[in-house]
């Protein structure tokens, strides 16, 4: 399924991987790649709202299904924007949209 070499992108993957009680190193998560100016340690954006801050666009519109191509493709689309911008000064994501991190168990 995963060989050597493969870097997996995405959007929360550390509780993918857990689910799936995988453990992978080749990881860039697009919770953990961008600096947030207004949001505790603990908590990070959904995939929609980070898309909106730094991509200026939803990944889905309110009350739309989950696609999970839309969501591979949006988190991709962040990591180059990303290596392209490099958007070091923090972005402001509204405290009301965020999730708190776990942790596997």
């Amino acid at each position: 399924m995963l060989s050597k070499g493969n870097i997996l992108i995405g959007h929360s993957l550390h509780r993918d991987l857990c689910a799936l009680k995988i453990d992978y190193s080749q990881v860039i998560d697009t919770t953990y790649i961008f600096k947030y100016a207004n949001l505790p340690t603990t908590a990070s954006p959904s995939l929609n709202s980070l898309c909106k801050a730094v991509l200026e666009y939803l990944v889905r519109e309110e009350g739309e299904p989950h696609n999970c191509l839309k969501d591979a493709e949006a988190a991709m689309n962040l990591v180059l924007a990303k290596l392209k911008n490099e958007f070091n000064d923090p972005i402001e994501i509204a405290a009301s949209i965020v999730s708190a991190k776990k942790r596997c168990s």
